[in-house]
């Protein structure tokens, strides 16, 4: 339980604005111009797939044969805008208008008594805040829209094992899959120029091969209820889409003689 020493209710005390060392969108050498940051990223993802396989049964150690082939293709985007706020009186604070007071928050269950609440939303709307786009400012966030397509082929072939070894039953598949890769990206590549800042230019990369990945599952009935298995394979893990961003960033800021180390994909 608090005992407060201040009306927190009070709109004549409790004022927009103030942050202190939040951030400093307006690059004029203070940290305390950030009220707050709105994201607003758009983003979309398409994924389209076909997959067709035949397979032929067969007398003997091998049972059947598949074959089969796999085509898929994803598209990706994000545009990532986000907007860093200063309040338009910046850099005095500002009372809450009395157009956007709402009834105060009660906070009695701490012991705090009511707490100032206003309509947040309506005063944004309102046009009360200098809104700056991030990709201007923060070179990091100039890096974050891209595109990305990637197309795969994929073609296998199967046998299934049905058999004995010896006394022992002997079930399981060996087969071969061969993975063509289609890969392309567009985004943008950031700098700082002379005056400390964010320029961009577009960006481009991708990439196209084959990937052979060989299998082999068997298992072993050694006794009742008792089964030996081997698996032995060659696997393949793609990376998320968002890991193919051809955007790239090199973070030194002439301007400020800062380096850093924000070299990306």
């Amino acid at each position: 339980t608090f005992t407060p020493g201040l009306d927190y209710s009070d709109p004549s005390l409790i004022s927009l604005g103030g942050p202190q060392s939040w951030g400093d969108p307006l690059q004029n050498g203070n940290f305390d111009s950030q009220d707050g940051f709105i994201n607003t990223p758009t983003v979309e993802d398409e994924l389209y797939a076909i997959e067709t396989s035949v397979e032929r049964f067969l007398e003997g150690p091998i049972s059947s044969i598949e074959v089969g082939t796999r085509y898929s293709r994803r598209d990706k985007s994000l545009d990532d805008v986000g907007l860093y706020l200063t309040l338009a009186s910046y850099p005095d604070v500002q009372a809450v208008p009395d157009e956007y007071l709402l009834e105060p928050a009660s906070l009695d269950f701490i012991g705090m008594g009511d707490m100032l609440s206003y309509d947040s939303l309506g005063l944004y709307n309102s046009g009360a805040y200098i809104e700056t786009n991030a990709d201007t400012v923060d070179i990091s966030r100039s890096t974050n829209s891209y595109f990305v397509s990637e197309k795969i082929f994929t073609t296998y072939v199967m046998a299934n094992v049905d058999t004995h070894v010896g006394s022992l039953p002997v079930t399981g598949n060996f087969g071969l899959q061969a993975v063509y890769t289609d890969q392309g990206s567009d985004g943008l590549a950031a700098s700082f120029d002379d005056e400390g800042e964010v320029t961009t230019q577009p960006a481009s990369g991708g990439d196209k091969y084959w990937t052979f990945l060989p299998s082999l599952n068997l298992s072993f009935e050694v006794a009742e209820d008792q089964k030996l298995r081997l698996g032995l394979a060659r696997t393949m893990v793609r990376a998320r889409m968002d890991q193919l961003n051809a955007s790239m960033s090199f973070d030194f800021n002439p301007a400020k003689n800062v380096p850093g180390t924000d070299l990306e994909n």
